[in-house]
């Protein structure tokens, strides 16, 4: 069975915030890590097999199943790692939107070097045209 592509502005969307989110929950996994009390000496191994299919969970809202893949991590953490990631992604989109009105507007608002033409003449031209 065919499945429907997203539209086109929104391929990028989440493999950008997979990269987010499995960059904040191997350091949320590393922060966990080393509050744990090494009274024991427990050695906790995650492996990036195991974030990588937590984060793959995550982005696509199976918490339940994220927090079994990680199970040394809790919900709170792979949550606060999400929402964090997708802020992230929000930050850029936003200045990529920024960036994106500020070109047009500097492209738009630039006056034509082979126009001898002051600005508002071509709208009288227009006008003096109809009136006659």
């Amino acid at each position: 069975m065919k499945t429907a592509s997203p539209p086109v502005g929104q391929r990028g969307k989440p493999a950008i915030l997979a990269g987010l989110a499995q960059t904040s929950l191997a350091h949320s996994v590393a922060h966990s890590i080393a509050q744990t009390p090494r009274a024991g000496l427990t050695v906790v191994t995650v492996t990036a097999e195991q974030i990588a299919e937590a984060v793959q969970r995550l982005t696509t809202g199976d918490l339940a199943q994220a927090a079994a893949s990680l199970p040394q991590i809790s919900r709170h953490d792979l949550a606060q790692s999400y929402t964090q990631a997708f802020t992230r992604l929000v930050h850029v989109l936003i200045v990529i939107t920024l960036l994106s009105a500020c070109a047009s507007f500097a492209f738009l608002s630039r006056r034509t070097a082979s126009s001898g033409d002051q600005p508002g003449e071509p709208q009288r031209k227009v006008a003096e045209t109809a009136a006659v």
